[in-house]
């Protein structure tokens, strides 16, 4: 009875193609879907890896030649960069379903896979914008000196850090929470 409501559950939320009629087969679309969204997941993080890379190279190479303030800004920078790959990597790889896991087991993974990327979102402000955002603006200033320039620059790097913060939200809130939820009704309708 648990694997057939866990089918019809599945069946309910599903847009295209045949439903899964056993247990193998289900297991093989939640495992698919599951590959389709690490694959997702990869991308993202290695484009954030990339320009992480970059950035630390740039921001780097200032700073033996920078004012006091540009070297705060440097170091921020520099740990946002840090901070940006390892929190990337840590939450993409702390769940892994063995290969021989059950139905049960592969839907517990995905979702604390899922949550993990919930959580991550969720504090983007505080390790990825703030860093960057803070050390880009002492950075402009260090190497401007103008208080106006700085002020204006000030008014984009905000606006830009709400814009990317907002995204991210609507990430979670658009894909994140509706996957966490489908899977939770899965497990629910396996469990119950």
């Amino acid at each position: 009875m648990k694997l057939e409501e866990a089918m019809s559950y599945w069946r309910s939320g599903e847009e295209r193609g045949a439903s899964p009629t056993s247990e193998a087969e289900l297991l093989e679309r939640v495992k698919r879907d599951a590959r389709a969204f690490d694959a997702h997941i990869q991308r993202r993080d290695r484009s954030e890896t990339i320009v992480a890379a970059i950035l630390f190279v740039i921001f780097a190479a200032m700073l033996p030649f920078a004012s006091w303030l540009t070297r705060v800004g440097v170091l921020l920078v520099l740990a946002g960069c840090v901070s940006t790959f390892w929190r990337l990597r840590r939450a993409r790889l702390r769940h892994a379903a063995a290969s021989d896991a059950t139905l049960a087991d592969v839907l517990r993974t995905e979702h604390a896979r899922i949550v993990d990327q919930i959580h991550l979102l969720d504090a983007v402000l505080w390790w990825y914008i703030a860093p960057f955002a803070a050390g880009a603006l002492l950075v402009f200033a260090g190497t401007t000196r103008s208080l106006i320039a700085t002020l204006i620059y000030g008014v984009v790097v905000v606006v830009f850090s709400i814009a990317v913060h907002r995204l991210n939200r609507s990430a979670v809130r658009k894909r994140l929470v509706p996957r966490r939820d489908r899977l939770a009704g899965l497990l629910t309708a396996l469990e119950v």
